[in-house]
């Protein structure tokens, strides 16, 4: 019920069709059905567990995190939310059971992934400059070549005049334009490249190293969310969707057990003050390198 007036199913979806969001939205069911039904058939199989002590830590670390402690702020939040304190848990069960089904689904592939990608993956210390125009980066290659630096050039023409762009990045090769990633694949260190036409400027360019890729931490969690989003994405392929006739709604819960109900118990008060929380769960690090002006593909 919206401002006192009952939206049917019917014409939530003729909203979302008239405004384009339909078809995510249908996408988005795909993927939860995909999802549910897979934790389902692997908790039949005792492949996904979640003990009821990790449960319960999980909602004192949610708690603690999102300055949640007080049982009165907590309450409050359950409430601005519309939601229970059995719908939070269900929530951070579902996520736990995720992790557990996203590592189950990719931790055999990741290793042969990045085998594969290695190339994409190293990076390249690139200086670099974007000139305006083609004649100004024909006199500037002639500069360089006579042994006036990068940085010369730079001091030349600050940043601001927007004539001529010169700086210094590290980049994987997969995020250079296709133009760099042709231009610098097989080039010698130092050696001066281009003009280059991007668009509608040049550029010169210099590798001055290239990193070989490394497996690190932060590569692994990149692959594992790549490998399981194909995973997905296979899995969605093979579904069919049709319209289906009127029927009466029918709840489907998946069990997402843990132990039993009875050795579990909600926490009626905050956490102590004197609890330590653990150390939060790794957060995707952002990416070490920034992209430079013009020369990452999506610009």
């Amino acid at each position: 019920v919206i401002d006192q007036q009952p939206i049917s199913v019917g014409h939530a979806f003729m909203y979302l069709q008239s405004f384009g969001r339909l078809q995510p939205f249908i996408q988005n069911l795909m993927r939860y059905h995909v999802l549910l039904k897979e934790i389902q058939v692997r908790e039949q199989r005792r492949e996904l567990q979640v003990s009821a002590a990790d449960l319960s830590q999980a909602l004192i670390d949610f708690r603690l995190q999102n300055q949640l402690a007080e049982q009165g702020d907590f309450q409050s939040w359950l409430l601005n939310q519309g939601l229970s304190y059995e719908a939070l848990e269900r929530q951070l069960l579902i996520g736990m059971k995720l992790n557990q089904l996203r590592t189950a689904v990719t931790s055999d592939q990741i290793e042969a992934s990045f085998d594969a990608q290695r190339d994409s993956f190293d990076q390249v210390d690139l200086y670099y400059m974007l000139v305006s125009e083609e004649k100004l980066a024909g006199q500037l290659k002639e500069q360089l070549e006579a042994g006036d630096g990068f940085e010369k050039v730079a001091l030349d023409f600050p940043l601001g005049e927007g004539k001529v762009v010169v700086k210094r990045d590290v980049l994987r090769r997969s995020q250079l334009r296709p133009e760099i990633q042709s231009a610098t694949a097989d080039a010698s260190l130092n050696t001066l490249i281009g003009p280059i036409l991007m668009g509608d400027r040049w550029c010169l360019c210099r590798v001055e190293q290239v990193l070989p890729a490394v497996l690190s931490e932060s590569l692994k969690a990149e692959l594992t969310e790549q490998l399981f989003d194909a995973w997905v994405t296979e899995q969605m392929a093979a579904l069919s969707v049709s319209a289906a006739e009127a029927a009466p709604a029918q709840e489907v819960v998946p069990p997402l057990d843990t132990e039993p109900p009875a050795l579990r118990e909600k926490p009626e008060a905050a956490a102590p003050d004197d609890a330590v929380p653990p150390p939060p769960p790794p957060r995707r690090q952002p990416r070490e390198n920034p992209e430079p002006v013009g020369v990452a593909e999506h610009e």
